[in-house]
């Protein structure tokens, strides 16, 4: 699999090559002795390797020891499709199982919406584009339950109520499709530095995941309810041992 990136004045073109069939639902092996490229993100989909890209300016920086490849790991993926035969480029998420999931969804979308892509398109980022804050505000509003049919008792409630409050204080503003795991370990590192401690050994990390842990329940309930597709926080980090959670409970 091979890909070649060009820039135009107005767009990025990320040209997608033919590529060996691989098993379908597998990803595809690098040869004996070749390295990881940061640039560069393979994927199968319906037996064929795909590539996704970084931004030429990215390559560029690389290239000129201007950013490190642990920076250039934090910046979107794209993704480029014909559509009706002409070349479309897609900013995908810079979480690597996100814009692979999302470039699955186009790639799909493609071929079951091929009449009405642009109306799939916007539906999609309709529900994407939504902050963690609105969706936040719109769970509460309905009370924090698991799902549309399965309600949080009260008291379960009013305690994810704050957890997800604290959260949002720093969440409220980012997108939804854009949440990755750069920034929930920026959230940590926030919440550490935010922290009102009410016990001397006390570091906010055991609050950090718990509100992470809340962000993921939101998502569930988002998905459930046809909100958005994808719930990004259900990979978030373990923080604590379940040994230090034990301990912690018994000397409360």
């Amino acid at each position: 699999m091979s890909s070649a990136i060009l820039e135009t004045e107005h767009s990025v073109i990320i040209n997608v090559l033919p590529a060996p069939v691989a098993p379908a639902g597998q990803e595809p092996k690098r040869a004996k002795g070749e390295k990881s490229d940061p640039l560069k993100l393979k994927f199968t989909h319906q037996g064929v390797v795909r590539t996704l890209a970084k931004h030429p300016k990215i390559v560029q920086q690389l290239k000129k020891a201007e950013i490190t490849n642990t920076a250039a790991k934090t910046k979107p993926w794209y993704l480029r499709v014909k559509i009706a035969d002409r070349p479309r480029v897609f900013k995908l998420s810079v979480a690597d199982k996100q814009a692979i999931a999302d470039a699955k969804d186009i790639l799909n979308g493609r071929v079951k919406h091929a009449e009405t892509f642009s109306q799939f398109l916007a539906a999609r980022d309709a529900r994407r584009g939504c902050t963690v804050g609105e969706l936040g505000e719109q769970w509460m509003a309905a009370g924090l339950p698991f799902t549309t049919s399965q309600p949080r008792r009260p008291d379960a409630a009013k305690r994810m109520a704050g957890m997800l409050t604290k959260a949002l204080v720093w969440w409220k503003d980012k997108r939804w499709n854009a949440v990755s795991q750069h920034q929930m370990e920026e959230y940590v590192v926030w919440r550490r530095l935010n922290f009102k401690r009410h016990q001397k050994a006390a570091t906010g990390t055991r609050s950090a995941e718990m509100e992470l842990n809340a962000l993921s329940c939101l998502a569930n309930w988002a998905k459930s309810s046809g909100r958005v597709d994808t719930n990004p926080f259900k990979d978030h980090m373990r923080l604590v041992s379940n040994e230090v959670i034990k301990h912690c409970q018994s000397k409360s």
